[in-house]
């Protein structure tokens, strides 16, 4: 058995180190993978999607709106602006090569998301349609104990309307897998944009995004994967209409935004129901925030909770260089929110309202940018983060400092940290460093030094860790690149037992080489070892095993005949001793879908996508998934299987544009 995945392991490497996939997209793959399967970075997939279908003119738009697209810092946003002042117009992409910030590699990227055509604003009028088919076969435990009545498909239907980008109509409905009801999850909304003046009004579903995350936050780019350096300042789109499927991340009412000459003011009404759970005298008991509706238990939390918030911001900006803002708002529940365990939940929200309030400001000045948020709940709880970014043309610097108190309490935030959850219980420092030594050779590195000042979950004791990275990507030839990667963390971890604490230590290793031969044809492999180990102390007896291994290999190849269809074929394999060394591999899907596949136990993991556009205003998706598992281990959260488990999943996909 041992020589066979020598073998294997061997044979696989040797394709990693022969092939290779779409070079290109690299950027874009390291801010969508992250490190956690509950983990939703769903909204930027869908930012970047409509900054594909309406790309962005950089002879008219703002430093705000520039700064907004990911793979552009701040300091990036504001030297394209003031490029643009100092030659009057740009007459290509390839003008941007001029400014020392922008590496001449981010181009073939941009250029997917930015244009200079003046022709390339919006059609007048316009609608586009997107209907999702979803179906997993497989073994299910919960399908096996509960009685599920609905059908095993899981449908997603959304419309939108616009006329050019002065008003904006959407409707999405989504059922789950099980659930009876098509129309299960219900979004819609209408919103006027005046471009002339900035003003901006929406009726319905919405969100907000503000300074740091720490009052209301995007949930996307806080988490620390392998672009992590991109994670730490934020890029907030202020307020904008909702089309996640999260439904419990959205406010529903009115919101509108006003902007004289320097300053901006927001303000926002939200009406909605909440999934909770009910105790038995009536109170919340905790958010219940699956969004699954299937089983007569899950419907009885659906809609239990009432919140109705409003609130206001103002920004000043005195100057090009400098912004000051503030943020209030107030929420008011019904029925109250009941503590269950003082001694886990000390800090929880409870009650029937809470507000909070906090300042915010930037500050660019030619190579630095300053960055802070500091907040403070009803119950006197303090957050803040600060951080600095320093950008030459070969260097990239980050420092960041966070301290969330446990009593901080912020339902709608969510800013950067260890846990990627609301900003509460946690401090840390981070920086990173990425460094273009040569055109060909990029050295990253990230350092964060964390600790949660008070028990949380799994630990019953104040508790800390750190979390490390180094990548080095090399490209020897235009259409070859290397990647490799080490990532270390330490982190404590309870023992059940005796309740006594020991470090968890994880160590993984990752090589990838992508080529692409020809336009067409793209192939890729990747190899990622994972070691985890429990350091033992003698005086601590330590029943579990201390060690644990896995190994995830895979193929990718990639053929696009042209530009209405392409195809991407993964084979892969894995092997892990336990649910503890767990990998996790990011999927292409079809449009709309981020697949972030959590892998355990030892198997194969294959699927084939196709996408055809046979006119221009219809375009078809598929993906067909496979997993076969040879050994499964028991977690006690999912169904152990035999050897011979295998799990399908199909998604199909139609979008139509009119």
């Amino acid at each position: 058995m041992v020589t066979q995945r020598i073998c294997l392991w061997a044979c696989t490497l040797y394709l990693t180190l022969s092939f290779s996939a779409l070079a290109q997209e690299q950027e874009i793959e390291q801010l969508l993978e992250t490190n956690s399967a509950y983990a939703d970075p769903s909204d930027l997939l869908e930012l970047l999607d409509e900054f594909e279908k309406h790309p962005i003119d950089i002879n008219k738009a703002t430093e705000a709106q520039l700064a907004v697209f990911p793979l552009l810092t701040p300091l990036q946003a504001k030297a394209i602006v003031q490029y643009r002042q100092k030659i009057g117009t740009y007459r290509s992409l390839a003008d941007l090569t001029q400014i020392d910030l922008i590496d001449p590699a981010l181009l073939p990227i941009l250029k997917r998301y930015i244009t200079v055509d003046p022709n390339s604003s919006r059609e007048p009028f316009s609608i586009s349609s997107r209907s999702r088919f979803s179906k997993k076969i497989g073994a299910s435990q919960t399908a096996k104990d509960s009685v599920i009545a609905g059908s095993p498909i899981k449908t997603y239907h959304r419309m939108d309307v616009r006329y050019g980008d002065q008003l904006r109509a959407g409707i999405l409905v989504e059922k789950d897998s099980g659930e009876r009801r098509l129309d299960d999850l219900r979004i819609y909304f209408l919103s006027y944009f005046n471009r002339a003046t900035g003003n901006r009004l929406i009726l319905g579903n919405y969100r907000l995004e503000f300074a740091q995350g720490l009052i209301f936050g995007n949930p996307y780019g806080y988490y620390k994967g392998s672009a992590a350096h991109y994670s730490v300042t934020r890029r907030n789109r202020e307020l904008f209409e909702y089309t996640g499927v999260d439904e419990n991340a959205s406010l529903y009412g009115v919101s509108a935004k006003l902007c004289f000459k320097i300053y901006q003011l927001f303000l926002f009404l939200s009406h909605n129901k909440l999934d909770a759970t009910l105790n038995d005298e009536g109170k919340i008991k905790n958010f219940y925030n699956t969004g699954l509706h299937r089983t007569p238990g899950e419907l009885a939390r659906k809609d239990q909770l009432m919140e109705q918030l409003y609130g206001g911001r103002l920004v000043i900006k005195p100057a090009t260089f400098f912004s000051l803002g503030a943020t209030y708002y107030r929420s008011a529940y019904d029925p109250a929110m009941a503590i269950q365990d003082k001694e886990l939940n000390r800090f929880a929200l409870h009650g029937r309202s809470n507000w909070l309030i906090g300042m915010d400001y930037q500050l660019t000045r030619k190579a630095v940018h300053c960055f802070g948020e500091c907040a403070r709940s009803q119950n006197h709880g303090l957050a803040l983060l600060h951080g600095l970014m320093f950008q030459s043309k070969s260097l990239q610097l980050v420092i960041s400092y966070r301290h969330y108190s446990e009593k901080f309490i912020s339902p709608h935030g969510n800013s950067f940290g260890e846990r990627g959850d609301p900003p509460q219980n946690e401090q840390g420092f981070f920086w990173s460093i990425l460094l273009r030594a040569i055109s060909r050779l990029h050295l990253s590195f990230y350092f964060d030094q964390y600790r949660f000042p008070w028990r949380s979950y799994s630990i019953a004791m104040p508790s800390n860790g750190k979390d490390a990275l180094f990548q080095l990507e090399y490209q020897p030839a235009k259409n070859v690149r290397l990647t490799t990667q080490y990532r270390f963390g330490q982190k404590d971890h309870q023992i059940s037992e005796n309740r006594q604490i020991v470090p968890r230590i994880e160590h993984r290793l990752r090589a990838q080489l992508e080529v692409q031969p020809d336009d067409h044809f793209t192939l890729r492999g990747r190899m990622e070892k994972k070691w985890v180990r429990y350091r033992y102390y003698s005086s601590m007896p330590y029943t579990h095993a201390q060690k644990f291994n896995g190994i995830v290999l895979y193929q990718d190849m990639i053929l696009r005949l042209n530009q209405n269809f392409d195809l991407a074929l993964r084979l892969g394999w894995f092997d892990t001793d336990s649910y503890e060394s767990r990998l996790y591999q990011f999927e292409h899907d079809v449009r709309g879908i981020l697949t972030n596949q959590m892998l355990y136990g030892a198997g194969t993991r294959h699927y084939l996508r196709l996408h055809w556009q046979p006119y221009r205003f219809l375009e078809l998706s598929l993906k067909w998934g496979s997993t076969q598992y040879s050994y499964l281990p028991d977690t006690g959260l999912n169904y152990v299987g035999d050897a011979t488990t295998l799990e399908n999943s199909l998604n199909f996909q139609i979008e139509m544009h009119w």
